[in-house]
């Protein structure tokens, strides 16, 4: 067997923070958007996205927005181990897939793992 010295172990972060874009011909959300996050038909998370940046306007038909919000990194565990998540950003709803499910997943992996993917 090789000796070597072992990588240490990071810590484990306090919070996760989700960032949002969403491009549309006209603006779709506030300054303090609602977010809400559930899991398994449970809410685990209420609070409010805040606006990042714009870019464009309703005028040129072309905007881009960015919404950022921090959860505790136990919301962010119990969405990635859910068996259903689902996002609300103000009106919109956002069903997660599986696929999405499991990247949050891939990502728990790399933060309390030696191995990432």
């Amino acid at each position: 067997p090789a000796h070597g010295v072992a990588a240490p172990k990071l810590a484990v972060p306090d919070s996760v923070t989700l960032e949002f874009t969403a491009s549309s011909d006209r603006r779709m959300f506030h300054d303090n958007t609602p977010l809400i996050i559930h899991v398994d038909g449970r809410k685990v998370f209420s609070g409010q996205a805040k606006m990042t940046n714009v870019i464009g306007s309703n005028e040129e038909k072309s905007v881009n927005e960015f919404l950022s919000q921090s959860i505790s990194y136990s919301q962010f565990l119990q969405l990635a181990n859910g068996k259903k998540g689902r996002i609300d950003l103000g009106a919109k709803q956002f069903e997660l897939t599986t696929e999405q499910l499991r990247a949050l997943q891939d990502m728990q992996k790399c933060v309390e793992g030696p191995n990432c993917w």
